[in-house]
């Protein structure tokens, strides 16, 4: 496939609709901790300075925590232990879709593979979670 004939992948992520291409998004897999698999998205938001009022463009990177099987699907491959190593099963479909996201964009995100999220990758995830966390003890 063309560079002419690549697709972006329209998706809404936390009522931001986001329109995500090979330059603005990257997979991050974990070979342990792999729930927290997630998607880095580069896009760029209006800030207004609360001082001047000033409205301005600035990039930000948005973290899609919780849809390990999405970044997955994005990523073509998901990390599997297979006794001393680790193994790349693909990843061909998500949620009903017939297609591999690479059948249906023509391309598939930068992968980074680590073997456990950083400190501050952990942070992030944990703060996502937090509110769940929260309401489970309350229901206890």
């Amino acid at each position: 496939m063309a560079m002419s004939e690549l697709r972006s992948f329209e998706c809404s992520v936390g009522g931001r609709d986001l329109s995500l291409t090979p330059e603005n998004c990257i997979a991050m897999l974990f070979r342990t901790c792999v729930e927290v698999d997630y998607l880095a998205v580069q896009t760029t938001e209006m800030i207004v300075d609360e001082h001047t009022q000033e409205i301005s463009p600035e990039d930000v990177i948005l973290r899609v925590f919780n849809n390990p099987e999405m970044v997955r699907w994005m990523a073509g491959y998901r990390i599997a232990e297979a006794g001393d190593n680790y193994d790349r099963p693909q990843v061909l479909n998500f949620s009903g879709s017939p297609d591999s996201f690479k059948e249906l964009t023509g391309w598939n995100p930068i992968v980074v593979e680590k073997n456990e999220p950083s400190e501050s990758e952990m942070e992030m995830f944990l703060d996502v979670n937090v509110g769940n966390i929260d309401q489970e003890w309350k229901d206890l």
